[in-house]
């Protein structure tokens, strides 16, 4: 269930990116709703559409708490969930904002 919320959560971010929607309230209130479900909630493809969207709409002002939280994530899961097509689009997020991990 909390998965799920993940999920749409990860859409919605992706969706604003998409049509180009920088309310700077809206991704504020976003970022909360990530922020208040814990990183296990994220699978691989939440964890690349936030990265992405943010990234997009934020470029690398992204909120650091908000890039760490999705590095929790991805360093809680195991390397087998990680498909090219997820794994390349979090890369290419992370290059977007600019944010380098040694421990990724």
């Amino acid at each position: 269930h909390e998965q799920y919320q993940a999920r749409h959560l990860s859409v919605s971010v992706n969706a604003f990116a998409k049509l180009n929607i920088r309310d700077e309230a809206l991704l504020a209130y976003m970022q909360h709703a990530i922020l208040a479900r814990p990183p296990a909630a994220f699978d691989v493809q939440a964890i690349a559409n936030i990265l992405n969207g943010f990234g997009k709409l934020q470029g690398d002002s992204v909120d650091p708490a908000l890039v760490a939280h999705m590095s929790a994530a991805i360093a809680r899961t195991p390397a087998k969930h990680f498909d090219p097509t997820s794994l390349a689009s979090i890369l290419n997020a992370l290059i977007k904002i600019e944010h380098l991990d040694e421990e990724l």
